[in-house]
């Protein structure tokens, strides 16, 4: 039950309220700052709650992923999902369009929130989620340079050294990991040294051997792999 003003009245001063004790009315009262029959007076705010189906999204940089969203108006759920208003924390790392697809634009983290009303009266009750943005798959394989000088294998001649760098396309800092596997060829037959932070090694040819050097290259952070192989050769 609650006191509901019928009148008012002023006389010498003195304010004079006539009231009657009713129950509350959920439908014309405005229960949450407490003034009876408001709603009877004025256009009652609607409550626009969204949802958003996923708490956390994890996509890859450059790719783009359309959010599950739905809208609902004091407790019924909307046939057609209004347009939401987004506000990304940082726009940098991700951005949302109004068809609610998302694009991962740099790596690392941020929060969406979305939410909605009809107009400036209504009462908008947002949802969030957060936005997980990994690095983009490289899909280029290791390259060595220079290339073979043959179809199967690089040929040095005797006498002759030359200096071998890996690269590999999409890896700004690549970590190499580059082993030589001599493959029985006698170690006075040929020179040979390996800078992994470079990416980079050496070979020289000493004398001809049949077998061929095979120097196995991987890079830890895509983690592709190659083999390089080289045939000492003679002079002529």
């Amino acid at each position: 039950m609650a006191w509901k003003v019928n009148d008012m009245l002023e006389q010498n001063g003195v304010l004079e309220l006539h009231l009657t004790r009713s129950a509350v009315d959920t439908t014309y009262d405005d229960i949450t700052n407490g003034v009876a029959d408001r709603w009877r007076y004025e256009t009652k705010p609607s409550i626009y709650t969204t949802n958003i189906t996923e708490s956390t999204l994890t996509l890859n940089q450059d790719d783009t992923s359309q959010l599950t969203v739905s809208v609902s108006k004091d407790g019924v759920v909307m046939t057609e999902t209004p347009t939401i208003d987004w506000v990304v924390s940082d726009s940098t790392i991700a951005s949302i369009d109004n068809t609610n697809t998302v694009t991962g634009l740099a790596v690392g983290s941020c929060n969406i929130e979305g939410s909605y009303k009809a107009t400036d009266n209504d009462i908008a009750i947002g949802d969030t989620v957060n936005v997980v943005v990994n690095a983009k798959p490289v899909t280029a394989d290791i390259v060595v340079t220079p290339a073979y000088n043959d179809t199967t294998d690089y040929k040095i001649k005797q006498g002759r050294s030359y200096t071998f760098t890996c690269g590999i396309d999409g890896v700004s800092e690549p970590q190499w990991n580059i082993v030589l596997y001599p493959n029985g060829v006698e170690s006075s037959y040929y020179t040979s040294s390996i800078d992994n932070s470079a990416g980079t090694f050496t070979c020289g040819c000493t004398t001809r051997n049949a077998n061929l050097l095979e120097y196995q290259i991987s890079e830890s952070t895509t983690g592709k792999t190659a083999s390089y192989y080289i045939k000492l050769a003679s002079m002529i």
